[in-house]
Order: C-alpha cells, then sequence, then structure tokens
C-alpha cells in the first residue's frame, strides 16, 4: 500500500476511535520520507486519546519542529507535556503558547499549576491570579488558594476561596480546601463543619477525610 492509503487508514482508524491500530498504521506512514505535518500530529493526536501523554509530546514536537510556527501544536506540546507530570519541560512551552497568546487562559492556569507543583509557589501565585482575572473557573480559583495558602498568605487564599464560594457554593474540593484553610487559621470547629459538607457532597474526598483525622 502507498504512503497515501496509508495515511487516509490512519485517518480512518482515528476518526472511528481505533486509535492503537491508527498508531501502528501511522508508525509505517512516517517511516516514508517525506513526513508530512499532518502525519506527526495524528499520532500525537492518537496518543492523546490514549491519555499516553509522554508519547503525545514526543510526535507534537516532531510535528512543530517541521512546522515551527504552528500555535496549536505549541499548545499540544505544552498540554501534553504538562499532563505527563513533565512540569519543568512544560513549564518552558507553556511560556512559549503564552508569548503567542497572552489571554489563553488554559495555558496560563497550566503554567500556574505546574509552577505549584515543582514548588515554586511565589512565581505561581501571580501567574494563577491573572488566569482567574482573565476566567474565574472553579480549577483555577481552586489552584490560586491552594497556593497563597502554601505561601501562608491565608488573607488572601480567604478572598479567593470566598470569591469561588459565591460561584461554587457546592463543590466538595472547594469546600475541603476551606476546611484546610480553617484549620491553619486555628479555627478547628469551623474546619470540622467544612469537611464535614464536603463529605456529605462526596463521601470519598480524601482531602476532606485527612484533614478531619488531622484535627
Amino acid at each position: 500500500m502507498d504512503k497515501e492509503k496509508l495515511l487516509g487508514l490512519a485517518v480512518k482508524y482515528f476518526d472511528t476511535g481505533e486509535y492503537d491500530e491508527a498508531i501502528k498504521v501511522g508508525l509505517k506512514v512516517v517511516e516514508i520520507p517525506p513526513v508530512s505535518v499532518g502525519s506527526w500530529q495524528l499520532l500525537g493526536d492518537a496518543y492523546w486519546n490514549k491519555k499516553e501523554f509522554n508519547s503525545a509530546a514526543t510526535y507534537y514536537r516532531r510535528a512543530l519542529e517541521a512546522s515551527p510556527n504552528r500555535k496549536d501544536l505549541q499548545d499540544d506540546l505544552a498540554s501534553s507535556l504538562a499532563l505527563s507530570d513533565d512540569f519543568e519541560t512544560a513549564i518552558v512551552e507553556l511560556k512559549k503558547s503564552i508569548d503567542y497568546d497572552p489571554s489563553n487562559v488554559k495555558m496560563i492556569q497550566a503554567l500556574g499549576v505546574c509552577l505549584t507543583r515543582v514548588g515554586r509557589v511565589a512565581e505561581s501565585i501571580p501567574v494563577l491570579a491573572r488566569s482567574v482575572e482573565l476566567e474565574p473557573t472553579l480549577n483555577t480559583l481552586n489552584a490560586l488558594g491552594v497556593a497563597q495558602m502554601q505561601a501562608g498568605l491565608l488573607e488572601q487564599a480567604e478572598l479567593t476561596f470566598m470569591q469561588a464560594l459565591e460561584i461554587y457554593p457546592e463543590d466538595s474540593l472547594l469546600l475541603s480546601n476551606i476546611g484546610d484553610l480553617r484549620r491553619y487559621q486555628g479555627r478547628n470547629m469551623d474546619a470540622k463543619e467544612m469537611y464535614l459538607k464536603a463529605l456529605a457532597l462526596d463521601e470519598c474526598n480524601n482531602r476532606a477525610q485527612d484533614g478531619l483525622r488531622d484535627l
């Protein structure tokens, strides 16, 4: 089978959700030079859909090397690295994505989370604050509040979590985060109340369970 027919077959497998077959055929396609950007991207997308983010990053990087000015490929590479827990490399690539688009909320949020995960909390706070300013999603508000707690900025964390609570009053993770904040503030009875509310919404909330045990 020639290269174009192989690529068409790989695309067909991908479109029907047969990602293992798409990868098997796609790997044969990229053995035949010249290799198109789309062939590398197809492999990256297939691995992404299988949640094999390390492999996805490998092929997104090859696609980006073949077409260096593609913002979508830059975002795909940065996102896959963040999800593969390669946080230090992800930070580098996420910054490049943000250089392309300084208002890209998804990339800004991911950068803030990655900075927190590698212990660069002081750097993460203004990044997450910028993300909240652009779009106050629950995930970003939670991430910002937790980073502020880790940095000992309890008053700021209070403001962040109260902002989140007004928008998302019944989120179990948020309530357990507020429980942690109350514990750090020495308000153990209030912490217990928050943990119990969190568990009433999600009995499998490990953070709330651990918080109660630590009181």
